[in-house]
């Protein structure tokens, strides 16, 4: 059974906060916690990152894309077209740019342009 008194209180404090003065305190405690969330994964993958590369695993084989997905991806590309057109760019600069320059590719652990 609902408890009603508590989903009162919920609604009071959410109309406190989206109407009220709470408002300004409550967005700089998320951009805060976004801020801090943001710099202690970059301080923790500079610790533990080996001295040369990115620090991902090699890949063992080359990776395959179920058809499924590949038409999730196309569907939401044709949808959002921004989301398309960048695909499209990563797909074009990592195999024509990046895979051609050696200290990159090491870096990132990409397979050399020929194969």
């Amino acid at each position: 059974m609902l408890d009603y008194q508590f989903l009162g209180l919920v609604a009071v404090v959410l109309a406190i906060v989206t109407r009220g003065s709470l408002l300004p305190v409550a967005v700089v405690t998320a951009v805060i916690g976004l801020v801090t969330l943001s710099v202690s994964g970059l301080v923790m993958w500079r610790k533990r990152k080996p001295e040369h590369g990115l620090g991902a695993p090699a890949a063992i084989r080359p990776v395959r894309f179920s058809a499924g997905l590949v038409a999730l991806m196309v569907l939401l590309g044709l949808y959002f077209p921004f989301l398309g057109g960048s695909m499209i760019m990563v797909i074009l600069i990592e195999k024509f740019i990046l895979r051609r320059m050696p200290a990159t590719r090491l870096w990132l652990g990409l397979h050399a342009a020929n194969t």
